[in-house]
């Protein structure tokens, strides 16, 4: 995106000495005092409707496991970690403006440079702001983790053709003498005892059959299958 969420250059209210000083002391003060509390340049994050965008889109982006948030605008180098988003400002490859390292910055450079954002296959990433004059790095971070490794395990094929199992367990049907008094037996009784049930494999039942949602209703339980052709079962 061309401008950044979130900043410590002058589109965040963040002016150098010289800005003040411009056109003349006190009249420079007081021309960044009505932009950085009043929002009136729509390029400004204290704007309105840009405030409402970048939370928006804030709000949107924690929604996702992995977001980064890269632009230009303020013409310096800034790395960023705010609401648990990093931010990479890389915006001074032509003219620079002073930032502030406060709040969620972990870096600012007000002289002309770039970013370099690596990212790897297994997820993770890095950033790295190099300096024009020095040709050197001069910040380099971590930005992104790389990707959780997921473990499944594969259950070997015991061949069980049926499982003793009832509806419900001993100790739901177990009830007072007072609640049997009040409610009755209620068939608890034959819910509670174990029958030899015939299990199957879905893997291979009918040529395979795939779980599509919970069905039944407020007295029984069951499951919805589909066959390989999408046939409901």
């Amino acid at each position: 995106m061309h401008h950044p969420m979130f900043t410590n250059g002058s589109h965040g209210g963040k002016y150098s000495f010289a800005s003040h000083m411009n056109p003349l002391p006190i009249l420079g003060s007081l021309k960044n005092l009505i932009r950085q509390t009043s929002g009136l340049s729509n390029t400004d994050i204290q704007n309105k409707k840009y405030n409402a965008l970048k939370k928006r889109i804030v709000t949107l982006a924690q929604e996702n496991d992995k977001t980064i948030f890269v632009s230009g605008h303020d013409h310096n180098l800034q790395y960023i970690i705010q609401d648990n988003i990093p931010q990479i400002v890389s915006g001074s490859g032509s003219k620079t403006t002073a930032t502030k390292l406060s709040g969620g910055a972990k870096f600012t450079y007000g002289a002309q440079g770039f970013a370099k954002l690596d990212v790897y296959k297994d997820g993770s990433s890095t950033v790295s702001f190099h300096t024009v004059k020095d040709d050197k790095i001069v910040y380099q971070s971590q930005v992104l983790s790389e990707d959780e490794k997921k473990n499944f395990t594969t259950f070997p094929l015991q061949g069980i053709t049926e499982k003793k199992a009832s509806i419900y367990t001993q100790e739901e049907i177990t009830k007072s003498k007072l609640y049997r008094y009040l409610w009755g037996e209620r068939y608890r009784k034959y819910f509670g005892t174990k029958v030899n049930a015939p299990t199957v494999d879905l893997d291979t039942l009918f040529g395979g059959l795939k779980p599509v949602r919970k069905g039944g209703g407020h007295q029984s339980k069951s499951l919805r299958l589909k066959d390989k052709k999408g046939a409901n079962m």
